[in-house]
């Protein structure tokens, strides 16, 4: 049976300005395919996205005690690969 290392289980939450994609740009244009979120959350569990949003909808469903790493003018850009 294999133990489930504690970093695995615990959740990180990342708050600042977000910018992802939800479609290719190159397919369906740039102003459709982007989102920007100005004040947003970006929260994952053993180094996967579980939820991303508006910082306002997703600090309420943090457990208590779940650290926010803030980062004011700063973009996070979750799911972003520069290879």
């Amino acid at each position: 049976m294999r133990e489930t290392a504690p970093n695995e289980t615990s959740l990180t939450a990342i708050r600042g300005d977000l910018l992802y994609c939800v479609d290719d740009p190159a397919r369906a244009g740039t102003e459709r395919a982007r989102v920007h979120v100005p004040d947003g959350l970006v929260v994952t569990r053993g180094g996967r996205i579980v939820a991303v949003g508006p910082a306002a909808e997703r600090l309420g469903e943090l457990p208590a005690g779940v650290e926010v790493a803030h980062y004011p003018g700063c973009l996070v850009v979750p799911g972003f690969v520069d290879a």
